[in-house]
């Protein structure tokens, strides 16, 4: 096999791979809910034969089907509509979300029994609190990176933030005893191009639970002679490119949950593990949930630290004019500014 070429990054079109990351099943449906395209091992997962065609309820049964009505245009992004247990016993979250005249149906494998919301929650709102204490935006993305770490299970967790030049710096990380550290380090823009970041202000958390996966191509391949467009699906198969940079770093799964202050992509939450790891869709809910308060706290600081600036110029300010009204001229102004030489040093 070829290696992919890691020049082409900006120019692929990520949006539409033609195909899925294999642990879930993808249903695109019709307005009327018939089955048109698909991926994934949707024969033996749901025990069905010829699908293509089928209705949601021939497929998932008419609760799922009754859900998806009900969740039809309710919101935007994706909504878990409910849990399916194939005939092999396996259980599987369900999520669907309007993708142009399209539904999108996933399933991807439920987690182990989870923990009781009122916990989760409980979870949150102590991250969020801890959040609030935190002085400085340093000190709250090393709070973020340990908070996700704990919530993800992940090896590392770095804050990745973006720069003017669109290249990054990691300005946050929690990590395994015994990994190498990139706190400080700067990457290239080129690491993360536009069109990535892009689909991460669409599509706030994406999850590769095994780089080494094998696509699953849709079928069919495309609709009214066009390729079908996946970005808001969260099983959307990753660029080659991607996987192998990944690959290269020595990880296994990787997860990137975006964060957004005023509407901008401030930076990612990046998480790497060295063993294939997933994050069942409960989990990934929480993460969104995290990284929306972890945003609106990188706002808050910032305008304080914007505040206590412009109080700091104001008083220099206000010292300068003192010293000037004073002596009635700027020479001997500048020998009294020596006395507030500790305030001035700071602006030069």
């Amino acid at each position: 096999m070829s290696s992919p070429d890691l020049t082409a990054c900006d120019r692929e079109p990520i949006h539409v791979p033609g195909a899925i990351q294999p642990h879930g099943l993808l249903l695109a449906l019709d307005g009327d809910q018939r089955t048109i395209a698909g991926a994934g091992d949707i024969e033996d997962v749901l025990g069905v034969g010829d699908w293509l065609g089928k209705s949601a309820t021939e497929l998932l049964g008419s609760e799922i089907a009754d859900a998806l009505t009900a969740a039809s245009g309710a919101r935007a992004g994706a909504a878990c509509i409910g849990a399916l247990r194939g005939p092999s016993g396996a259980l599987f979250d369900v999520s669907a979300q309007r993708s142009g005249g399209l539904t999108m149906v996933e399933l991807e494998p439920a987690g182990p029994e989870g923990v009781p919301l009122g916990v989760v929650l409980g979870d949150l709102e102590a991250a969020a609190s801890d959040f609030e204490r935190a002085s400085t935006v340093e000190q709250l993305c090393r709070f973020a990176a340990a908070e996700f770490r704990r919530l993800t299970g992940f090896d590392r967790v770095m804050i990745y933030q973006f720069l003017d030049d669109d290249s990054g710096s990691v300005v946050g990380e929690d990590r395994r005893e015994g990994l190498r550290s990139f706190l400080n380090h700067r990457f290239p823009a080129s690491d993360i191009p536009r069109q990535a970041r892009a689909l991460y202000l669409r599509n706030p958390i994406r999850v590769i639970p095994d780089v080494d996966y094998k696509p699953a191509p849709l079928q069919p391949a495309t609709l009214d002679g066009g390729p079908i467009d996946l970005s808001d699906v969260a099983l959307r198969s990753v660029s080659p490119i991607h996987l192998q940079y990944l690959r290269n770093m020595g990880v296994r799964a990787s997860a990137s949950v975006s964060i957004v202050k005023d509407g901008v992509l401030w930076g990612l939450v990046a998480c790497h593990n060295e063993t294939p790891l997933h994050i069942p869709f409960a989990r990934r809910a929480a993460c969104r949930a995290l990284a929306g308060t972890l945003g609106r706290q990188i706002r808050a600081k910032d305008e304080s630290d914007a505040f206590r600036e412009r109080v700091r110029l104001r008083g220099f300010q206000d010292d300068l004019v003192a010293l000037l009204s004073r002596e009635g001229r700027a020479a001997p102004a500048r020998r009294g500014t020596a006395q507030t030489s500790a305030r001035v040093r700071p602006l030069v």
